[in-house]
């Protein structure tokens, strides 16, 4: 990178979050699926081009303090802010370096998982080829590469609207100004259009997108200089010449056929004679414009996904009956949904039974067989009578489909989080650490973006550092809780009694420690 390009990430510090598909746990599942034997998350490296803050890699080497982590910036400010995450925290299995791309070090070693988000569409041609050579150079022989770009064709709707407001905003410095004069060009622009107007719709769909960003990422996602879109195929060429194959989308359920209808999944498949061609094919259909492409060597021989290797894998719910009472006999209909709106509907029990149990025990996730013998279980009592190993294929086959969905998560391990809650319990020192810095989000042991808003709900976080019992808590929740006036009564008074105080935080303490449990915060 240019030492300008380095100067503005510097002047406009890029926001670090966590990126649940670019995980070890994420890559390696899909490698699974796909025939290869990744190496174990517990005794992997990982490298992260591009890993501003850290805030993508720190949550990582906390939760796998075994693995070895790695992450390269320009960024000396993005940087060091991460560097003191790491002291606080003590990690010793990390290391972020200041290191242009382009004079990355040859003598790192082998890493089973390179992470690339959000650079390549945005560097010179000469930075793309030099990432796909590190990943020739560096990934291991059964390692898994991330990288994400942005694809044409829908790309070409970002195109129209950036240029738009690159010119409007080209005079002014000021990051937050740039985005709210932005905006309002683009509102302006779409408010002059008659109703129902093809480009008004685009231009709303472009503004839905980028009200979501913050100042940063928006100054350096749509406004930077020389942000490239490519097609897929053209991505794929371009990686070959480094040794390189493409393994899968790191959203396994952007690679389904199952939205479209059998007329056209035909003509799909009579158009793509092989996957490279179908994928190109698909982003036509979708109009995609951002993808996140996972790539392994060349040699490594591919096939599936397999059901047959879901047996490997750990099982967590997305999704939740959408009726209080579940009826799992045979052939009665029961819907299942997610939170993003996918939804199953299905009358067999074992699927049913499957279903409800990771629903009822969600977030955890479980080992295949130990979800089988559940599974099992219930439906036997419900008029199920197959064989333990058909069940397991019939189930596996179940399982696969219902990830493509997605309805389900896969997993090569449990998470570190605990549902069960202690006697003293604890929650992540990473979330401790982020609350203590005043920041308005933090990371989960599921390595996903989370914020808490009640002021008394972070402090009971911040307190449960392992010492404390329940009334210890209480007491100390109490004395917060008067000092800052933060609970009142029915008129809106103030309760100022340490005792009324007490009371009413005693009786609510368990259901909020099981709160923080489900949001995946507690370590013990």
């Amino acid at each position: 990178m240019s030492s300008s390009a380095q100067e503005e990430y510097d002047r406009v510090l890029y926001p670090g979050a966590a990126h649940p598909q670019t995980h070890p746990d994420r890559l390696a599942t899909l490698a699974i699926l796909f025939g290869m034997q990744p190496m174990a998350l517990d005794r992997c490296r990982v490298l992260e081009i591009g890993c501003t803050d850290g805030g993508n890699l720190i949550p990582m080497a906390y939760e796998l303090p075994n693995a070895e982590f790695v992450g390269i910036d320009v960024s000396a400010r993005s940087l060091e802010i991460g560097r003191e995450c790491v002291r606080s925290l003590g990690l010793k299995n990390i290391r972020l370096l200041e290191c242009d791309i382009m004079d990355l070090a040859e003598d790192l070693g082998a890493f089973d998982y390179i992470i690339a988000h959000g650079i390549y569409s945005w560097v010179p041609p000469a930075v793309r080829h030099k990432m796909l050579a590190i990943c020739n150079a560096h990934l291991a022989a059964q390692g898994v590469a991330y990288i994400s770009y942005n694809v044409y064709p829908g790309s070409h709707l970002r195109d129209l609207v950036r240029g738009m407001m690159r010119y409007h905003v080209q005079e002014l410095d000021d990051v937050e100004a740039k985005r709210k004069q932005a905006v309002a060009l683009l509102r302006f622009v779409k408010d002059a259009q008659p109703e129902d107007d093809l480009f008004r719709n685009i231009l709303a769909a472009e503004l839905a997108r980028i009200e979501k960003y913050t100042p940063a990422a928006f100054y350096h996602d749509d406004l930077a200089d020389g942000t490239t879109p490519f097609y897929f195929h053209q991505f794929i060429a371009d990686a070959a010449q480094q040794g390189l194959q493409f393994l899968a989308e790191a959203a396994f359920a952007e690679m389904q056929e199952q939205a479209f209808a059998p007329a056209v999944v035909e003509t799909l498949h009579a158009l793509g004679g092989d996957r490279i061609a179908r994928e190109q094919y698909r982003d036509f259909l979708n109009c995609r414009r951002f993808r996140q492409t996972l790539l392994c060597r060349r040699e490594v021989p591919l096939g599936g996904p397999f059901a047959a290797n879901v047996r490997r894998l750990f099982i967590s719910a997305r999704a939740t009956p959408t009726t209080e009472s579940v009826q799992l006999a045979d052939g009665v209909l029961q819907e299942f949904s997610a939170p993003d709106g996918a939804s199953i509907t299905t009358g067999n029990p074992l699927f049913k039974a499957a279903l409800l149990f990771l629903a009822e025990q969600s977030p955890r996730a479980f080992a295949f067989d130990a979800l089988l013998d559940a599974a099992v279980a219930r439906a036997h009592e419900h008029g199920f009578s197959r064989g333990h190993e058909e069940a397991a294929n019939e189930l596996a086959e179940a399982l696969l489909a219902l990830y493509a969905a997605p309805l389900v998560r896969f997993h090569v391990r449990a998470p570190r989080f605990v549902t069960d809650i202690s006697e003293r319990p604890m929650s992540s020192a990473l979330v401790r650490w982020s609350l203590a810095k005043g920041l308005r989000s933090f990371t989960t042991l599921r390595h996903r973006t989370a914020a808490i808003d009640d002021p008394l709900a972070a402090q009971l976080i911040l307190l449960l550092d392992g010492t404390r019992d329940r009334e210890a808590l209480v007491g100390a929740l109490a004395s917060f809780a008067q000092t800052g006036s933060l609970i009142r009564d029915t008129d809106g008074t103030p309760l100022k009694e340490e005792a009324e105080l007490r009371k009413i935080i005693a009786a609510g303490l368990e259901e909020n420690l099981r709160k923080l449990a489900r949001m995946a915060l507690l370590v013990q």
